[in-house]
């Protein structure tokens, strides 16, 4: 296990690979090309306070938005004590996952104003009764 630095606080690394990943896309003149795109994956373990949240939220919502600091990544945080997954997919908003309902209840109250109006039903239905 290598511990990288951050800048802020150290994380421990479990895993590092790159991956490759092959998709179709048209050149100018309208003919089929394959591209292949590179990405990184990386388990990282440490604190959450560690993890330098702000400036990746930050970066992930410039990217579609063409501003600096970017981040084009997808990126995944897993709190391993509340069992729940965080993924922040871009500037208009987030998903959280976890194994039960119950785990995501202080989210769904602590941030109950961030849901948006079409999922206002669903989520408000869902979280009635626990």
């Amino acid at each position: 296990m290598k511990t990288q630095c951050t800048g802020i606080q150290h994380l421990n690394i479990f895993e590092e690979e790159t991956l490759f990943d092959i998709d179709e896309d048209e050149d100018v003149e309208g003919n089929s090309i394959e591209v292949k795109i590179e990405f990184h994956f990386k388990v990282l373990e440490g604190l959450v306070s560690s993890i330098p949240n702000k400036k990746i939220f930050e970066g992930i919502s410039h990217y579609k938005q063409g501003r600096e600091p970017s981040i084009g990544q997808s990126v995944y945080i897993l709190n391993k004590d509340k069992n729940i997954l965080f993924h922040m997919y871009d500037d208009r908003g987030c998903i959280a996952h976890a194994t039960s309902k119950e785990q995501l209840m202080s989210l769904y109250r602590e941030y109950n104003d961030w849901i948006v109006d079409y999922w206002r039903e669903y989520f408000d239905g869902t979280f009635k009764d626990a």
